[in-house]
């Protein structure tokens, strides 16, 4: 029986991969104030309730762009979404509701799946600007901050509330051999990727960024 798998998503710079870091209880994503910074969907095991499921960072939604690169993104993206059990959106409330909020939203809540709203960079001063996001239809919230590690295992309960694990679920994760593919910027890691796993894994781009 496969693992269940939970992807979080939401607009640039709200706290996506942190959010993922804390689930997965290690740095794996790398956590920047610039946009872009996570490109490709990435993959990691954790554990709830002594469960283990698959974690899911994704790179920041935005429906405007229309450069070749952040098309590749939202691909990757989009194919996080459609592969998961559970999505998590993160916003951001010290930045508040935003209209691309709304736009993932609504791009989540069409997929039908069960879909948990983190609110991420609580603090005492901003609790009442929690209620804000109640307009985006998301039923299921859970305060948080990923900076302190405020309410993550909560989060992990909200998302898994309700789900059944049958009983071959495994208990155990396989431990496989793990390769990386290292190299200077652009001499063609991610499109070796691709070819070897035989599916758009990673974004392929000639920018240097």
């Amino acid at each position: 029986m496969s693992l269940y798998k939970v992807a979080i998503v939401g607009r640039p710079n709200v706290g996506k991969s942190a959010i993922f870091n804390r689930i997965c209880r290690k740095q794996i994503s790398i956590v920047h104030e610039r946009e872009g910074v996570t490109r490709d969907r990435i993959y990691s095991y954790s554990y709830f309730d002594q469960k283990p499921f698959i974690a899911i960072d994704t790179a920041g939604i935005d429906f405007a762009k229309k450069i070749s690169l952040e098309e590749e993104m939202f691909f990757q993206t989009q194919t996080a979404i459609a592969e998961a059990d559970i999505l998590i959106q993160v916003v951001d409330v010290k930045v508040g509701l935003t209209s691309l909020d709304k736009e993932v939203a609504k791009n989540l809540l069409k997929t039908d799946k069960k879909v948990i709203l983190a609110i991420n960079k609580i603090d005492i001063k901003d609790k009442h600007k929690k209620f804000e996001f109640e307009s985006l239809g998301i039923k299921d919230h859970i305060e948080v901050s990923a900076a302190h590690n405020f309410q993550i295992d909560t989060l992990l309960e909200k998302a898994f509330e309700d789900i059944e694990f049958a009983e071959d679920y495994p208990t155990k994760i396989s431990r496989k051999t793990n390769i990386s593919i290292v190299g200077r910027t652009n001499v063609g890691k991610s499109t070796l990727i691709n070819a070897l796993l035989n599916t758009e894994r990673s974004v392929v781009s000639d920018s240097k960024s």
